[in-house]
């Protein structure tokens, strides 16, 4: 990664690539998928149980996984019927399951932005309405996350 530094008197500023950030540019902000099989891997997160995060994605497929995370305990964004479904499980039995209002397997751009805040989860598609559900139970965040495009 090509990471020109801009210095000063005394410190010195990394001027970050598209899509990282940070003091060395070791944050990853933002990922692009070009392909129907994309897959990225990161490490497990090690912060507190919360996550912020804004995808933005075209599609026609009906059925499909946009974001997985955990493996027992967890969240996964995936289409179904043509609306996102979400499933949110941090400990407890049953999973927390809710769907979007809006149809999202049209072909056009749309933006799902997903707040979690240990066992409150929220979703809001484009302009609509923000939805949440709450999953009771004790939340692990020491499992890795996996995104993945379709």
């Amino acid at each position: 990664m090509d990471r020109p530094l801009m210095s000063s008197a005394n410190d010195y500023l990394c001027k970050c690539a598209p899509g990282y950030s940070g003091r060395l540019c070791e944050y990853l902000t933002s990922l692009t998928f070009s392909h129907n099989d994309s897959l990225v891997e990161l490490e497990p997160l090690r912060t507190t149980p919360q996550a912020n995060v804004t995808l933005v994605f075209s599609t026609t497929q009906l059925h499909g996984v946009l974001m997985y995370f955990g493996e027992n305990e967890h969240l996964a964004v995936e289409l179904f019927n043509g609306r996102i479904r979400i499933s949110y499980d941090i400990g407890n039995h049953p999973t927390s399951t809710m769907y979007s209002f809006e149809m999202v397997s049209d072909g056009n751009y749309h933006k799902a932005e997903l707040i979690a805040i240990k066992k409150n989860f929220t979703l809001k598609v484009d302009d609509g309405p923000a939805r949440s559900i709450i999953n009771e139970g004790k939340f692990n965040s020491q499992t890795s996350l996996k995104w993945r495009s379709f």
